[in-house]
C-alpha cells in the first residue's frame, strides 16, 4: 500500500504542475466559434483545439478471460492529464485505479473443480477483493473535426500495481491471504466526445486493458463516463 500511496502522490504532483505549465497559456486562448451556414447570424460553439486536455473518468471494470469468474464486477477511477503534441494528437499520463471483490459461488466452483465436490452439510464462505493501480504514460489520436461527436483513441504501456485479498472458511478451516504483485501490461482506449462549450466535453469510453502476468495474461475492459477539461 505504501508504493501505491507514492504513486498517488507523484501523479497529484504531475497534475499540478501540468495545471501551471498551461495556465499562462490558457489566459491567451480566444473563444473559438464555427458560422451557422443556414443562420449566420447565429455562431455555433465549438471545442477548442486547446493546450491539452485532463480527464476525470468513472465506470465499471469487467473482469476477463481465465479466473475472471473468481470476482464479481467492479469500479474504475481515472485520471490522465495530457499536453497537446500537435492540434489533434497528445501525449500524457494515466492514473487508474480499479477494484473487485470476491466472488463466493465462483471461489467455491474453483476449489470443487480443483479439490472436489464439499459436502452439503459443510459450510462455507469466502470475501475480499483485488484492485490494481496503473500508471503509464499515454498517446492519443483525435479526429480532426471540432464539432462533436469527436472520435479519439489511444494506447498506453506501462505497470500495473495489485493487491489481493481472500478469507475462506470451509467447515472449521479457515485460511487467509494477501499477494502484492507488479507487472506490466498495456491498455488500447477509445470513445467519442460531445462538447459541451469551448473547453468541457462530456464522452463515453472505453479501456482494454491487459497485464502481463503468470501463468496466463489477465484481461479486463472499462467501460466509463468521462469528463474532459480542454486548456
Amino acid at each position: 500500500m505504501a508504493l501505491i500511496n507514492s504513486l498517488i502522490t507523484i501523479s497529484s504532483i504531475l497534475i499540478v504542475c501540468f495545471l501551471s505549465t498551461i495556465s499562462y497559456s490558457q489566459s491567451n486562448d480566444s473563444e473559438d466559434v464555427d458560422i451557422n451556414l443556414e443562420n449566420p447570424s447565429a455562431p455555433q460553439t465549438t471545442l477548442s483545439s486547446g493546450h491539452g486536455c485532463l480527464d476525470l473518468s468513472v465506470g465499471m471494470s469487467i473482469p476477463l478471460g481465465n479466473g475472471s469468474d473468481l470476482l464479481s464486477k467492479g469500479v474504475t477511477f481515472s485520471i490522465i492529464p495530457n499536453i497537446s503534441i500537435t492540434e489533434n494528437a497528445f501525449v500524457g499520463i494515466i492514473v487508474q485505479y480499479d477494484n473487485w471483490s470476491v466472488d463466493q459461488d465462483g471461489v467455491l466452483n474453483y476449489l470443487e473443480t480443483t479439490l472436489g465436490p464439499k459436502p452439503d452439510s459443510t459450510p462455507f464462505s469466502a470475501s475480499g477483493a483485488t484492485s490494481y493501480m496503473y500508471l503509464a504514460p499515454t498517446v492519443r489520436i483525435r479526429s480532426n473535426n471540432r464539432i462533436g461527436p469527436i472520435v479519439y483513441g489511444g494506447f498506453s504501456l506501462g505497470y500495473y500495481f495489485g493487491d489481493a485479498t481472500l478469507h475462506t472458511k470451509i467447515g472449521a478451516t479457515i485460511t487467509n491471504s494477501d499477494t502484492n504483485v507488479s507487472y506490466p501490461g498495456f491498455s488500447f482506449y477509445g470513445g467519442f466526445l460531445i462538447p459541451v462549450n469551448t473547453s468541457f466535453g462530456i464522452s463515453l469510453c472505453a479501456n482494454y486493458n491487459v497485464i502481463i502476468s503468470q501463468p496466463e495474461n489477465a484481461m479486463y475492459l472499462d467501460p466509463k463516463l468521462c469528463m474532459i477539461f480542454i486548456f
